[in-house]
């Protein structure tokens, strides 16, 4: 099982490389195209100890999300469902099992606060969660497939 996940982690030439380098304690790892979504789709965690994520971009193989730093991501195996919500529609894939690639890293997320009347730039401690999926039923993976092809804004 080890030389298995070993394996999945090789990564392949891919253009967003460089752009790790800005955070050297981010790697280029996925062998897989990702994308940005957009701001309908939502990602719950089972259990569900994180009650706000942003969900930063999704691949085939996995997806990188940020949550508040006073929220406790979970570690290791579990579950995620993901909702992708329009008006008059949702497509909900539940049950996904994943595996953390690494332990959380705390960054400072900035904002700037348009509807504050000093318009300062705020800064939040986020934690940055990286997450590969394990054993995708097939229904699973045609329902990413589609998340990916119906609601995504662009590559990464």
């Amino acid at each position: 099982m080890q030389r298995h996940m070993e394996k999945r982690f090789i990564a392949k030439p891919h253009a967003s490389i460089a752009r790790a380098h800005d955070k050297p304690y981010l790697k280029e790892r996925r062998g897989h195209q990702r994308f940005k979504l957009q701001s309908t789709v939502f990602l719950f965690t089972r259990p569900l100890v994180v009650k706000t994520a942003i969900i930063k971009d999704i691949s085939l193989g996995g997806l990188a999300y940020c949550c508040a730093s006073f929220e406790q991501p979970p570690a290791g195996a579990f579950q995620v469902d993901l909702l992708a919500a329009e008006i008059d529609q949702y497509l909900r894939l539940e049950g996904l099992y994943v595996q953390t690639i690494d332990d959380p890293v705390q960054v400072r997320f900035s904002a700037h606060t348009a509807f504050h009347a000093s318009r300062q730039e705020k800064s939040f401690l986020m934690m940055d969660c990286r997450l590969f999926f394990q054993n995708l039923a097939s229904h699973q993976r045609q329902g990413l497939k589609f998340v990916i092809r119906n609601y995504t804004r662009s590559a990464v």
